[in-house]
């Protein structure tokens, strides 16, 4: 009678190993022998790809979401604007106007006449009729590169180009006012639309 050996039970069972060379041994597929019973599916059907984005790490999931999700409402905003523009082509009338400026840079000659001409604006109330205000007149307290010699500046804020052309055409600013300043000094007029 064979004598068997004690082992405990948590010992693990050591399993014979097959005699069968590795090729020949069932169920083991090393690319040229195996048997048909062995593989339930037909090799030439390929196991499905994990696309890219699924074997990304999760952070790299979620910036990636975010960014597509950034650049579609980008691409919709776009959309949306443009849409807009080509439907409603009118929407543009009730935007409200950009302010204006009228600039103004004088070289004095006269002062006498100079005086007269700015009393008699300042009495007929155009700059207030029209809108308009003062930003700043006179001569810069600090001149950085250039500035011409004797020059002062004139700037109003206007609500809109309109009201500043208004002023400038006005028949008494035309008639009344601006002969008062002839032969007073150098003058040099503009009218700039704001941001």
């Amino acid at each position: 009678m064979r004598r068997r050996s004690w082992r405990p039970a948590s010992a693990p069972v050591r399993r014979r190993r097959s005699a069968l060379p590795p090729a020949a041994r069932p169920g083991r597929y090393n690319g040229t022998l195996c048997p048909a019973s062995s593989f339930p599916v037909s090799l030439s059907v390929a196991a499905p790809r994990r696309p890219p984005f699924a074997i990304m790490p999760r952070f790299a999931r979620n910036a990636t979401e975010l960014s597509g999700q950034i650049f579609d409402m980008w691409f919709l905003a776009r959309d949306s604007r443009v849409s807009a523009t080509v439907e409603h082509p009118m929407d543009d009338a009730v935007l409200p106007p950009r302010p204006a400026y009228l600039l103004v840079t004088a070289r004095v000659s006269d002062p006498v006449k100079m005086g007269a001409y700015a009393r008699a604006l300042a009495a007929s109330g155009l700059y207030a009729r029209h809108g308009g205000h003062y930003l700043f007149i006179g001569k810069p307290v600090a001149e950085m590169e250039d500035w011409p010699a004797g020059q002062s500046i004139v700037c109003a804020h206007f609500p809109s180009r309109a009201a500043a052309e208004a002023f400038w055409t006005d028949a008494q600013y035309q008639n009344d006012i601006k002969p008062l300043r002839d032969g007073a000094g150098e003058f040099h007029i503009a009218i700039f639309e704001g941001a």
